[in-house]
């Protein structure tokens, strides 16, 4: 029985959704529906409305997060196995995310392959998905595949241009933000949320969102020519979105940019149909981000996807046992297969860790040679460090050294606004501040001494010398400070 797929393209202005009948005799696009939530009352009741329809009830569910609760980063790690790269990503992708890895649902493209893999990596923080997650869950029977907007529609354009030198840009103008997808050698290679939506548009500001749109563009393709991604110029444009549907915007973007815009062609291979009823109302600029939603899981195209139970794939494993049940014997064979390759990854990243902690135990012989009692090496090796800065730092009772931004702030707070002094040089080793610097006269500097001996924070203030400078008449001084240890 052949499965029905639900793509979902939920928008601040509007919800898009395409229902697909998916059979091993290819996909039929049976129903489609657009529904505003301003009209609805809200964003649930706009999602009831839909599924009020006998086509959308009981299916699986694709769909998108916005671009911009997303973050992206190209990535090159020197192994190819999908697990660790999955247990890798978080950690390699911290430094530049807004959250913490913890908190973070990754997933990949393959950009390239050789001795490892190079990828174009998305994170999203866990509880978005979660919210998008709880807020389908009474509509749909599952929810398969969440992706990244525009990145399934930019797959059927990746798919399309594989041997195009120049690459393609994709703008899917939303009614706040617009989606920016670049396209070269058959692959995704950026995804950029822009700020200007299609709102102006339908006011007078069609040409300051036009330039603004063309500048952005023209900044991002800038910086992957200079990392060496793909050319600066672009060779297409594809726009969809409620704004597409202006030529005002059509043709003043086309002008910026120097191309003709084009819309992406939906798949026209026999495999894929639309019913009368369907094609009657078909609007491809506002239906296409769902349409492509549907498909990527009807004919698993290229996407992320931050659901990491893949009920996806259950549900096809289940729709091949449903029409061709002579394949079981074959789908215990791809179990047992599956099983001894788990058990091969087992036995590979146990050898790992043994090896990890052979050599873990090997430096730690070798740094700390007089200890003969190893039980926990990285714990004895951290202790160990403590103690060493705790005797640089001057042992614990001579309490811990005053932070760096305290000791500027309260020499700060004490030199005499009055007073002309040049600091030419500040060094600080946690012991003892060092200030090398100008001023007019001999009495300036015993005057900035007596002042910062007046601190709490410092124990002493030396005059270490004080010179008549070669030009300018000025008298050049090197002063030493001791700060007090805090407890």
């Amino acid at each position: 029985m052949p499965e029905r797929v639900t793509g979902l393209d939920i928008g601040r202005d509007g919800i898009k959704a395409v229902s697909l009948s998916a059979g091993l005799r290819g996909c039929r696009v049976i129903d489609a529906a657009l529904v505003r939530p301003a009209e609805a009352g809200g964003l649930e009741q706009a999602l009831e409305r839909v599924f009020e329809r006998e086509a959308f009830r009981d299916s699986r569910c694709v769909t998108a997060l916005p671009l911009e609760h997303c973050s992206f980063r190209t990535v090159r790690l020197p192994f190819k196995d999908r697990k660790r790269l999955l247990r890798t990503l978080p950690y390699e992708l911290e430094p530049t995310l807004p959250f913490s890895a913890a908190d973070a649902v990754v997933d990949y493209l393959v950009l390239g392959r050789d001795e490892g893999t190079e990828l174009l990596a998305a994170a999203a923080r866990r509880e978005r998905v979660a919210e998008r997650l709880e807020l389908l869950t009474p509509f749909c029977s599952s929810v398969s595949v969440v992706d990244v907007e525009a990145a399934a529609l930019a797959g059927w354009i990746a798919a399309e241009e594989r041997d195009e030198v120049s690459p393609s840009i994709l703008l899917d103008v939303g009614a706040v933000r617009t989606s920016l997808v670049v396209v070269a050698d058959g692959r995704i290679v950026q995804l950029r949320s822009l700020h200007p939506g299609g709102t102006p548009v339908e006011e007078d500001g069609v040409e300051n969102v036009c330039r603004t749109l063309h500048r952005e563009v023209s900044a991002t393709m800038t910086m992957l020519s200079l990392r060496g991604v793909t050319a600066e110029r672009p060779g297409r444009l594809y726009l969809v979105g409620g704004c597409s549907l202006s030529e005002r915007f059509r043709n003043e973007l086309g002008r910026l940019f120097e191309l003709a815009p084009r819309e992406p062609a939906v798949p026209r291979e026999p495999a894929l149909q639309f019913s009368e009823e369907v094609l009657r109302t078909w609007n491809p600029a506002l239906m296409n981000q769902a349409l492509s939603l549907a498909l990527r899981e009807a004919e698993g195209g290229p996407g992320f996807n931050f659901v990491r139970d893949r009920s996806g794939a259950a549900g096809l494993a289940g729709r091949i046992r449903d029409e061709l049940p002579w394949l079981a014997p074959l789908s215990a064979a791809v179990l047992l297969f599956l099983g001894a390759n788990m058990y091969l990854d087992y036995r590979t990243d146990s050898r790992y860790l043994a090896a990890l902690r052979a050599e873990t135990r090997t430096m730690f012989t070798q740094t700390l040679p007089e200890t003969t009692r190893i039980v926990n090496p990285v714990q004895q090796l951290k202790t160990a460090l403590d103690n060493l800065r705790g005797q640089a730092a001057g042992g614990d009772r001579a309490g811990r050294p005053l932070p760096v931004l305290a000791v500027l702030r309260e020499m700060s707070a004490l030199m005499p606004q009055s007073i002309d002094v040049l600091v030419t040089s500040f060094t600080y080793d946690e012991q003892a501040v060092r200030v090398q610097g100008e001023t007019d006269t001999f009495n300036m500097v015993d005057a900035v001494r007596a002042a910062l001996e007046n601190s709490e924070l410092f124990s002493s203030v030396t005059i270490t010398s004080a010179n008549m400078m070669r030009s300018g008449g000025r008298v050049g001084f090197d002063m030493r400070i001791e700060p007090r240890r805090r407890t």
